[in-house]
């Protein structure tokens, strides 16, 4: 029978060699793979055509900015408070990491999601995105 050794018996031997590295932790998202998610997400509900009406809601948003880049004090600006806004995007799971992936950031006052710099290859990669999961969902 072998005896129990205590640390006092064989202290532990310390050494840099013999700790693990940290692993690395999961890399950042892309823009591009935070959309697809998004999109991914809201092309689940399929109840109502939740999802088809949330991905509808989307594209007129980025249409909106694309097709007029120079009135983004109204274009560039979602009031997430809003019922309508509430009920067709901002209570599905995806709908605020996508426009978060477009672009669009909250606001101190937390309630209106503003876009201040509008990346346009984004913004028609989204576009194109949205589009192509309209045209995919189920009828």
């Amino acid at each position: 029978k072998l005896a129990a050794t205590t640390s006092l018996d064989a202290p532990e031997r310390v050494s840099t060699t013999d700790v693990a590295a940290p692993s690395p932790g999961k890399p950042a998202a892309t823009p591009e793979m935070q959309m697809q998610t998004s999109i991914d997400r809201l092309s689940q509900y399929r109840v109502g055509n939740d999802g088809l009406t949330a991905l509808k809601t989307l594209l007129v948003y980025v249409t909106n900015v694309l097709d007029k880049p120079t009135e983004l004090d109204k274009y560039g600006k979602i009031n997430s408070a809003n019922p309508a806004f509430k009920k067709r995007v901002g209570s599905f799971i995806g709908g605020l990491s996508f426009l978060r992936a477009i672009g669009f950031e909250k606001d101190l006052d937390g309630d209106l999601f503003v876009l201040h710099e509008p990346n346009e290859p984004r913004l028609r990669d989204a576009k194109l995105r949205l589009q192509k999961a309209i045209d995919a969902f189920p009828q």
